[in-house]
Order: C-alpha cells, then structure tokens, then sequence
C-alpha cells in the first residue's frame, strides 16, 4: 500500500485539480489522512466533502489542534441537497462555503468523494467537472474529486481525465495527459 503525498515535493501546484480514482477503502482512507496531514504540515485548511463514517475514522487519528484546520461536509447532503444534481448550485455552493475561508486569506485544499445518480446524472457529472475545473482554477486551491472506479464507466472515466490536471489511484499519482483535451 502506498501513501501518495500530494505536497510540494511531488512538484504539483499548489492550485491542482486532481481525479481520484479509488478501488481499496483502506487505501483510500490513508490517502485521505496523507492528504489532510499534508496539508496541516502546510498550515493550510481542509474542505472535506466525505461520507460520515470514513471522515470520523480518519479525523479521531488527528490531534485536536489538527481537527481545527479540518472542516467536514457530508458527502451526500452536499450532492444530494440540490434535487436533480444541478450543477450551477453545487458549484455556487462549494464557493460559498470556500468564500469565508478565502476571505481571511488562509490557504486551503478540498477533497471531495463524489457521489451521484449515474443513472440519471450521467451527462450533468461531465459538465459538473468541467466547472468544477474553472472554480479551481480561479480560487487557486488545490482540489481532490475522489470516485469509486465501479462508478464510472470508461468514456466518464476518460472524460474525468481532461477535465483533472492530475491523475490518483490508490497506488498512482500522474499528470493527466487528457487535460484539456475537451469533453468527449
């Protein structure tokens, strides 16, 4: 099992957009505590859109003087709040909930485990990335959407690609060569 550290000496951005295309539960979760203690090491905030049970068995691994960089959105409240998957809400609403963060100027990194009705969502998931890109982009924040790989399909999968700068798997860590290629 291999932590993948997303920090500066991996050479990435501080503003990335990253796709995390995850197969083992417990890989996932110490790529998640890697990520968040990483960003504590960099005094930075953490935004972290998680389903409750996986965010509480990582977060009762930090200290409480951690904890208070961490701030936790329930995953499925966060996607499922506005019927019908609308994208320009969700949007709206990660910006506003960054808006108070970024307003006192401290730094911050997201990560999100992104959850949806691939039965009725799949065409909005694609230009739900696609703006989630530019929002990233434009806040200059670094950024995980994290999917589970039996969720997406290979044509969602590869268009996560170009719309992610970067790559992650439970044991990788890539630049995406489809980056802005355009949606398919």
């Amino acid at each position: 099992m291999t932590n993948i550290q997303l920090n500066n000496h991996i050479g990435i951005e501080n503003f990335s957009h990253i796709f995390y295309l995850y197969d083992d539960i417990q890989c996932y979760k110490q790529n998640l505590l890697s990520y968040i203690k990483t960003g504590i090491s960099l005094n930075q905030h953490m935004v972290i859109i998680e389903d409750h049970i996986i965010y509480n068995e990582v977060v009762q691994l930090l200290s409480l003087e951690e904890q208070l960089l961490v701030h936790f959105i329930d995953n499925f409240t966060f996607y499922r709040y506005y019927e019908g998957f609308h994208i320009e809400k969700i949007v709206n609403h990660f910006a506003s909930i960054l808006n108070p963060l970024l307003s006192q100027e401290l730094k911050i990194r997201t990560w999100a485990n992104v959850i949806w009705n691939k039965d009725l969502f799949i065409n909005s998931l694609e230009e739900f990335e696609e703006k989630a890109d530019c929002c990233v982009n434009d806040l200059r924040i670094m950024s995980v959407c994290a999917y589970f790989s039996s969720s997406l399909n290979v044509n969602l999968q590869t268009a996560m690609m170009k719309n992610h700068k970067y790559l992650m798997t439970d044991e990788e860590f890539v630049e995406s060569t489809l980056y802005n290629l355009g949606t398919s």
